[in-house]
């Protein structure tokens, strides 16, 4: 399951949303990989993050916010679930035709 998020799970006021869904991916869906894919606007970093708050079918994945490019995210479900992001180089290369 991949999910996109604008807000944070670290912010106070998306805490009410998150505490729920940690919950719930954690009891209901332990069975599936879950991938969160948010904005940060708080740090301006960004990364990847297994076993999310101890959640061991929980990635999360940060895109550093304000910034150009995009974050461009790859999801191989080939052998188990590998996430591959690129905040740097995909747009170059795609316009160089690499």
């Amino acid at each position: 399951m991949v999910i996109f998020a604008h807000g944070a799970p670290g912010s106070a006021l998306n805490a009410p949303f998150y505490a729920s869904f940690f919950e719930r991916v954690a009891d209901n869906y332990s069975d599936l990989k879950v991938v969160l894919i948010h904005r940060n606007l708080i740090s301006q970093t960004g990364g990847k993050n297994k076993d999310y708050q101890g959640i061991p079918n929980l990635e999360v994945v940060v895109a550093e916010g304000a910034i150009w490019p995009p974050l461009r995210v790859e999801i191989d479900f080939t052998d188990g679930v590998e996430v591959r992001m690129d905040q740097e180089e995909w747009y170059d290369k795609l316009v160089q035709g690499g």
